[in-house]
């Protein structure tokens, strides 16, 4: 994605993790790097995203505490 300089814009992040068992209550960590191009100086900006995915749904095969 390309920005002009002098400007601020908020960048839309989308992660899209496989509805799969294997997935589900993980941790990750992504790294992201940024650098601005045609500068006289050179410059790399990192950011780290972590991501806790969650349960597996139970209508997938997976029973609950319940045992339903």
């Amino acid at each position: 994605m390309s920005v002009k300089s002098d400007q601020i814009v908020n960048i839309p992040l989308v992660l899209e993790i496989p509805d799969e068992q294997e997935y589900c209550e993980k941790k990750y960590v992504f790294i992201v790097k940024a650098e601005p191009k045609e500068t006289e100086v050179p410059l790399e900006i990192y950011s780290r995203i972590y991501v806790e995915t969650g349960l597996f749904p139970f209508g997938n095969g997976m029973k609950n505490e319940a045992g339903a």
